[in-house]
C-alpha cells in the first residue's frame, strides 16, 4: 500500500495518457451510433476531468499559495462531480442498451430514480461548497473529511445498486454474457469507495473508474463486433436457403396452331 501511496501520482499521469487516447479513439469511428458514442466520449472526458484534477488535488494539498487555495477547492469540487456525474451517464448508457438490445423505448423507472438521486447528489454537494457538509481546508489548505462525508458515497452507491438490479431483470433480452461482465464492472467503484474510505490518501476511486469507462468502451466494441457477426451468419443462411429452393421454370411458349388458309371460289351461278 505505501508503495501504491508513493507512486500514485505517476499512476494516475499514464491513466491520463491511456483515457485520452481512448477518448479520441471514441469519436472517431463513424460505425458506432451517435447517441452511444456521445454518451461513450462523456464518460471519458469526465474519467479524463477526475484523474487530472485528482492529481491537481494531492500535488496543491497544503499550498498555502493563493493559487493553491483556489486549486485545492476546485480540483476536489470537480473529483466528487465526477464521482456521481460517470454514473449518471452509466444509467443512460444501460437504457441505450436496453434500447438497441431489448426494444424498451421508455427506460424504467429505477433509471429515472438514478437521475433523480444525482439531482439530489448535485445540490447537496453545491451546498457543501459553503458549509462544509463533504469536506473542509485547515489554514494551511490541506484538505480534511467532514463527519458527514459518507454521505458522498451513498449517494452514488445507491445509483450503482439501482442499475445492477435492471442489468439483472432484463439479462435475458441482452446479450447475457456482456451484460453480467457489465454488471461486475459496474460493482467495482463500490468496492473501490470502501478501500479508499477506510485507507486515506490512495485514490482507489479515481482509478477503478477509469477502469470502468476503458470497460464500457470495450463493452461497446463486442457489441458491435457480436451484431456483425450475427449479420454475417443471417447473410450465409439466406444464400444457404437460395441455393436449396427449386429452380422456377418459365412456362414454355406454345406456337398457335396455323390455321388453314381460305381461298377465295367464285360463286357458282346456277
Amino acid at each position: 500500500m505505501d508503495f501504491i501511496r508513493a507512486h500514485q501520482l505517476n499512476i494516475m499521469l499514464v491513466m491520463i495518457g491511456g483515457v485520452g487516447i481512448l477518448a479520441l479513439m471514441t469519436m472517431m469511428p463513424k460505425f458506432v451510433a451517435r447517441r452511444k458514442k456521445i454518451i461513450l466520449t462523456l464518460m471519458e472526458i469526465a474519467s479524463l476531468v477526475l484523474l487530472i484534477f485528482d492529481r491537481f488535488s494531492y500535488i496543491y494539498d497544503g499550498n498555502a499559495t493563493r493559487l493553491g487555495g483556489i486549486m485545492v477547492r476546485v480540483s476536489n469540487g470537480l473529483c466528487y462531480l465526477m464521482f456521481l456525474f460517470i454514473p449518471f451517464l452509466a444509467t443512460h448508457f444501460i437504457h441505450d442498451m436496453l434500447h438497441s438490445d431489448a426494444g424498451i423505448e421508455k427506460p424504467p423507472m429505477r433509471l429515472l430514480i438514478c437521475d433523480a438521486i444525482f439531482v439530489v447528489g448535485s445540490v447537496l454537494l453545491a451546498v457543501s461548497q459553503f458549509t462544509g457538509l463533504y469536506y473542509t481546508f485547515d489554514a494551511g489548505n490541506s484538505y480534511k473529511r467532514a463527519p458527514l462525508n459518507f454521505i458522498s458515497y451513498i449517494i452514488p452507491f445507491l445509483m450503482v445498486v439501482l442499475q445492477e438490479s435492471v442489468i439483472l431483470q432484463y439479462r435475458s433480452k441482452i446479450r447475457s454474457r456482456l451484460a453480467l461482465a457489465l454488471a461486475a464492472a459496474i460493482i467495482m467503484p463500490v468496492f473501490a469507495a470502501i478501500l479508499q474510505f477506510l485507507i486515506y490518501g490512495v485514490s482507489f476511486m479515481s482509478v477503478t473508474m477509469a477502469v470502468v469507462v476503458a470497460f464500457f468502451f470495450i463493452y461497446s466494441l463486442c457489441s458491435l463486433g457480436e451484431d456483425m457477426d450475427n449479420a454475417r451468419k443471417r447473410e450465409l443462411e439466406f444464400y444457404k436457403e437460395a441455393k436449396k429452393a427449386p429452380c422456377l421454370r418459365r412456362p414454355q411458349r406454345h406456337s398457335p396452331t396455323p390455321s388453314t388458309p381460305r381461298t377465295n371460289t367464285p360463286a357458282v351461278t346456277p
